[in-house]
């Protein structure tokens, strides 16, 4: 007999993990004379957000630069690299990241994915804002 709780969902909700996030779903189109255009559809979402990966800085002559990836992990069925289609930007604590891979993560519950983010922003916001 399979289990009446699933304790993937009571620990991925509970509201001592998860963050809001806002996402950027980008399309892109072509309008009636011819001429790109893209539009954007923004939601607010609950997730769970954590480091993932390498997250130092370089430093180079025009200054220093630091790359964030973060692992983000939701129902919410974000846009990763699909051929036709614009990834998802993820916006989280005042930084910008592309959603560069999604994968299923059914292991943490049904419906539930987790996507690698890499951050956009020249310089990230301060830790802690």
């Amino acid at each position: 007999m399979p289990p009446l709780i699933d304790p993937g969902v009571i620990v991925l909700s509970s509201p001592m993990l998860v963050d809001m996030i806002s996402v950027r779903r980008r399309t892109s189109f072509v309008d009636s004379t011819g001429i790109g255009r893209n539009s954007d559809e923004t939601f607010r979402v609950g997730a769970i957000v954590e480091p993932d990966g390498d997250n130092d800085s370089s430093r180079d002559d025009e200054g220093a630069i630091g790359r964030k990836t973060i692992s983000v992990i939701t129902r919410f069925r974000l846009q990763g690299q699909v051929a036709g289609l614009l990834q998802d930007i993820v916006t989280w604590h005042n930084d910008d990241f592309l959603v560069i891979t999604v994968e299923d993560a059914t292991s943490y519950g049904a419906g539930w994915i987790e996507a690698i983010c890499t951050s956009q922003d020249t310089q990230d916001a301060p830790t802690g804002t």
